[in-house]
């Protein structure tokens, strides 16, 4: 059975509360659950499942306490497979709803909650020394410089430019262009965010561009 990704970003428009990050699950079908973190800014929504390496994008609306979001969903290769219609409640700092998914229709249900207690403000600098880690399974290196403009490179030879910049307190707007690789080369656009894991400091990324998408887990 295919994984649907559904990933999720909410945003009350009776406060700016939601700009930030969530962390919940959700089910397919009854079968489940699935792991999904939503990166959200005003009404702009990436989110991503580490579990069915999906990526997802959209906006959405709050009327009252409850939410509607459509969303459009990208495997890593960079196809479009899905759609999704979600709706649901939002109850202080948490988010709990129903999807269905087309062409195949697929139903489930999703809940999530903010955790911007435990991401680092974007006012704080990212470290200067590599960030190392993985895009998808693909071996990555990253420096930062005082501007964080991005050097970097990966098991692949390919290399990494581009840049990070403030959102909110919460979140970074992701430009990322890889080059000398191909099919892969080109400009890629998302939303990012750091926190701290343990003794060490982590940093994921999430960018969809014309033929791939990077879902890029790093640590410092």
């Amino acid at each position: 059975m295919k994984k649907f990704i559904l990933l999720i970003i909410l945003i009350p428009n009776i406060s700016l509360a939601s700009d930030g990050i969530w962390k919940g699950f959700f089910d397919i079908n009854g079968h489940g659950a699935y792991d999904f973190t939503a990166i959200i800014d005003k009404n702009n929504i990436y989110a991503f499942t580490e579990t069915a390496k999906t990526i997802c994008l959209g906006q959405i609306e709050f009327p009252k306490d409850e939410f509607k979001t459509n969303l459009d969903m990208y495997i890593l290769d960079g196809t479009k497979f899905s759609t999704a219609v979600i709706q649901g409640k939002v109850i202080e700092n948490a988010m709990s709803g129903k999807f269905v998914t087309q062409p195949a229709v697929d139903t489930g249900n999703m809940y999530f909650v903010n955790i911007n207690n435990k991401v680092i403000s974007t006012k704080e600098k990212l470290s200067n020394s590599p960030w190392v880690g993985k895009n998808n399974k693909t071996d990555i290196k990253i420096s930062f410089d005082n501007d964080n403009n991005i050097q970097g490179s990966d098991s692949n030879n390919c290399n990494y430019y581009g840049r990070l910049s403030a959102l909110n307190n919460f979140v970074y707007n992701v430009e990322i262009e890889i080059a000398s690789c191909g099919t892969s080369d080109g400009f890629y656009y998302g939303m990012g965010y750091s926190y701290n894991n343990g003794s060490k400091k982590s940093l994921d990324i999430t960018a969809i561009g014309n033929s791939f998408s990077l879902l890029i887990n790093l640590t410092n």
